[in-house]
């Protein structure tokens, strides 16, 4: 009985040293098992410099912005609207606009009409108001300007169907100049960033863009990463 006994004492000793040998092999195993990569998430939701509101004028390296024959690979650095301060004055105007129909409760100047061609009235002048405050609205949006690593881009949106657009590679930039003028220009942050270019390229002007020294700090960062990549394609 004893005999038996230390047998199954030892039996019982085997087995937990063979499963803790296991063990440790499985342990060693997941260890030395290379770790799978996750693909992190788009790093540009990450980083707190990205802008994704579509409606900022100073837009650091928007998401999901393209223009018209934009290459491939080219992204775009800044993306500039006109200052908000700056459309003050149609919102007035649209707002003056909006309420003049209400003067006429206190000065009856369609009276002479009937009441039909007085509700005809009001109505096309509230419709002439909804036009001049989407004219107004669409050329504040769609007029930009975009700085991609490859080159510049004003794009002026007069209306619908009329747009002028002009361009001038980075590497033929020669000088910025910015201006910041007016109490408006002071206390809001906002002005004109001048662009001067060479040869045949017209001279682009940014007019009263947020930020203007930092514009023209990304500019001067641009043309510099230019100039030095320049050398290295000639030498290789």
């Amino acid at each position: 009985m004893v005999d038996l006994y230390v047998a199954q004492n030892k039996r019982n000793k085997q087995k937990e040293e063979h499963k803790e040998t296991v063990s440790d092999e499985l342990e060693q195993k997941d260890e030395q098992r290379p770790v799978a990569q996750v693909e992190p998430e788009s790093e540009l939701r990450k980083d707190p410099g990205h802008t994704h509101n579509p409606l900022a004028t100073y837009a650091y390296r928007p998401e999901n912005v393209c223009f018209v024959n934009q290459e491939p690979q080219e992204r775009v650095v800044l993306l500039l609207r006109r200052h908000l301060v700056t459309n003050i004055t149609w919102v007035l105007i649209a707002t003056g606009l909006a309420l003049a129909p209400l003067l006429f409760t206190w000065f009856p100047i369609l009276s002479f009409l009937p009441g039909r061609f007085q509700f005809i009235a009001v109505l096309f002048w509230y419709l002439i108001t909804t036009a001049f405050i989407l004219e107004e609205t669409l050329s504040w949006f769609f007029s930009v300007y975009i700085i991609t690593e490859k080159r510049v881009i004003d794009v002026d949106f007069h209306n619908i169907i009329h747009r002028e657009i002009s361009e001038a590679r980075i590497d033929k930039i020669q000088d910025v100049t910015r201006r910041v003028g007016g109490i408006g220009g002071t206390v809001f942050n906002y002005g004109d960033v001048q662009i001067q270019t060479a040869g045949a390229s017209p001279n682009i002007v940014f007019n009263l863009v947020p930020s203007p020294v930092r514009v023209s700090g990304v500019l001067q960062e641009l043309r510099t990463h230019t100039e030095h990549k320049v050398p290295q394609k000639e030498t290789s």
